[in-house]
């Protein structure tokens, strides 16, 4: 059976000294009885033993106070414990002084009833709620580490995206996902006295979390990086303004790591404009000296139409059909700049 907490609401109460007092209880009956949460301490009579209280007279007569939480009744009577330690409007002021219950005894009271709550576990010493216990051995988010492995990492082990990787990538969190707006910009290019359009990604909006194989050989999500700021440019292994791009990230990945940025690299094809897999996203980590920077490969496009075409990723972050393309996205995934070629993100940086 669980402990109960009495909140106790300290009023100035003035009682008769004399007589049975029959009258005053049966009033302070009807009063616990149309308010359970107020319990208003008094003495019963004034030459009652010490300590006496409407504690147990208000317990057998109000049913419905056992209705309320264990929490909100351990938190009341902490309110009031606290209260009670600095100033008490002490009832029976009339009574005499042998009568009198001191208040020393009623805080007392109250701190033991409060501790009690305390070893029961149902609210910590500082009159909130107990955190719950979690089970290290556990996967509380499913994204595969267990709890200690991701607070040994230093990763939010509620947040399914974030997670230790093998590259050491700047991780962070967001308490819930972004909220994605959709790609809502306009693009287009000619050729061959054709005009392409397609809808881009642009300022200001939410970009859906994507999954990409890294250098590595394990599926990176963008979401990982929620709450920090990042910069990924988009390029290709045939594409010489992309390698020169490509050379510049790592320092600036150094220069901006304790600003809570991550450099990101997304390549669309290898020097021979194929998708590029693993070995390739390798030779690129290595020939630019990255340490900390995820090499991510696109899969192949679907180029049985154009609106298969201009759906994939690559076209998704490409607003006039050149590459590189650099992107920038804020601590909550919102695109602030898109596809300026800026790289540099000290202008966004608190």
């Amino acid at each position: 059976m669980r402990t109960l907490c009495w909140s106790v609401f300290l009023v100035p109460l003035a009682l008769g000294c004399t007589g049975d007092g029959k009258s005053d209880l049966e009033k302070l009956k009807e009063e616990c009885l149309s308010s359970c949460s107020n319990f208003i301490t008094y003495v019963e009579r004034c030459d009652f033993e010490l300590g006496a209280s409407t504690e147990g007279f208000c317990e057998d007569t109000c049913s419905e106070w056992n209705d309320l939480t264990a929490e909100s009744e351990c938190e009341d009577d902490y309110a009031t414990f606290l209260d009670c330690s600095a100033s008490v409007n002490w009832a029976g002021a009339e009574c005499t002084e042998e009568g009198m219950v001191e208040k020393s005894m009623i805080c007392a009271d109250k701190q033991n009833a409060w501790m009690e709550c305390v070893n029961d576990g149902v609210a910590d010493d500082t009159g909130g709620t107990p955190e719950p216990e979690v089970d290290p051995d556990a996967d509380d988010d499913g994204d595969g580490w267990t709890n200690s492995e991701e607070e040994a990492a230093g990763t939010n082990p509620d947040y399914v995206y974030s997670h230790p990787y093998a590259g050491g990538y700047n991780v962070g969190f967001c308490e819930t996902p972004p909220e994605t707006t959709g790609p809502t910009g306009y693009g287009t290019m000619g050729g061959d006295g054709t005009v392409y359009e397609w809808s881009p990604y642009q300022l200001g909006d939410v970009p859906e979390n994507f999954t990409l194989l890294d250098q590595h050989g394990e599926m990176v999500d963008l979401y990982s990086f929620c709450g920090k700021h990042i910069v990924f440019a988009v390029g290709a292994g045939w594409c010489g303004p992309c390698r020169g791009v490509a050379e510049t990230l790592q320092a600036e990945q150094d220069l901006y790591r304790d600003s809570n940025v991550q450099f990101i690299e997304i390549i669309s094809g290898d020097n021979s404009n194929n998708p590029p897999d693993q070995a390739f996203l390798e030779s690129w980590h290595t020939e630019y000296g990255f340490t900390d920077i995820p090499v991510l490969g696109l899969v192949a496009q679907d180029q049985s139409t154009w609106e298969a075409y201009s759906a994939h990723l690559s076209m998704l972050f490409d607003t006039d059909g050149y590459i590189p393309s650099v992107w920038q996205l804020d601590t909550t995934t919102t695109i602030v700049s898109a596809d300026e070629g800026n790289s540099d993100p000290s202008s966004f940086l608190d």
